[in-house]
């Protein structure tokens, strides 16, 4: 799919797990990140695994390697253009594979090798048949198109507009709920849930002036979910507060979470204590907040920890 990438087409691509350099665990790839990776546009990406070729298909290529494949459509542009410069004798330097691209192998013949590459490459490339889509269809697209990139600018206005309102407000912006959407946090978000409301039933109407606690979601920049994020004075690195549940930790070692917190002296971070307890998810989440920048606090939630419900 990735020969479809276009000025007005992108492509969302899914990883995973995080990475410092994707937080979220997908990346918008466009056509101009296609080119920078590969060095050819995404038009001739179907080129490009005709001469490689495809063994999950069971496509056989040219005995070309990725990278000579992808220097040779940097230099020529196309299959066509290639097959031509190797009946030319214009490969010479290229390796001995891209030499001998037009040398028939097996009792064929350089042109039965040729016709295999073209037949490649129509099988790799998309259906671009305009009879396959309604013509009607066809003509409205671009219109659509058009039509979608005013509401694009109107967006991103309407963005910047309501950073204030989200900063007084508590309203993550897409991103960062987006973040809050992968499994591990929204596993994580009902389990705090599921404790604010048996926090609510068990203190009824004298909960207090402040109320029964509440859970909280936040992100950093960097779109990593956290559950608080504290600024600390004079420009020192920002703390990243968590609230572990039984769902953060391995299997068999809640109770032992349990422990370490409650031992814990009043006032002091357990989190050196709590982070070799949590389950691989987690634990590697807590390092790509660290790795940003962050000083990673763990604790329980302050319901269990002042013994307001039971720990389970």
């Amino acid at each position: 799919m990735q020969q479809l990438l276009a000025p007005q087409v992108a492509w969302l691509q899914l990883h995973s797990q995080p990475s410092p350099s994707c937080p979220l665990g997908l990346e918008l790839v466009t056509a101009a990140d296609f080119q920078q990776r590969f060095g050819f546009p995404p038009a001739a990406y179907p080129d490009w695994l005709a001469l490689v070729g495809k063994r999950e298909a069971s496509i056989g290529g040219a005995g070309v390697g990725g990278k000579a494949a992808a220097k040779l459509l940097a230099r020529y542009g196309s299959l066509e253009a290639v097959l031509q410069a190797a009946e030319a004798g214009e490969l010479k330097g290229w390796g001995p594979a891209a030499q001998r691209l037009l040398h028939g192998t097996g009792g064929s013949t350089g042109e039965e090798r040729a016709a295999q590459l073209r037949r490649n490459r129509r099988l790799f490339a998309a259906n671009t048949d305009p009879s396959v889509v309604n013509s009607r269809d066809m003509q409205q697209l671009p219109a659509a198109l058009q039509r979608w990139q005013p509401v694009q600018q109107q967006a991103a206005t309407d963005e910047q507009q309501q950073q204030e309102q989200r900063a007084w407000s508590g309203v993550l912006p897409p991103a960062e709920r987006l973040a809050w959407l992968q499994p591990v946090h929204a596993r994580r978000w009902r389990h705090l849930q599921q404790l604010a409301a048996e926090v609510q039933q068990q203190a009824g109407s004298s909960s207090g002036s402040r109320g029964p606690w509440q859970p909280r979601q936040a992100a950093t920049p960097q779109a990593l979910a956290v559950d608080e994020l504290l600024e600390q004075p004079g420009g020192s690195s920002s703390t990243a507060v968590f609230y572990i549940c039984p769902c953060d930790v391995a299997e068999g070692s809640w109770e032992r979470a349990n422990i370490v917190a409650q031992q814990a002296p009043v006032g002091s971070d357990a989190t050196k204590a709590l982070l070799p307890l949590l389950s691989g998810a987690m634990r590697h989440h807590v390092k790509l907040v660290q790795r940003a920048g962050y000083t990673a606090q763990l604790a329980l939630p302050p319901p269990l920890l002042c013994g307001a419900v039971p720990f389970r």
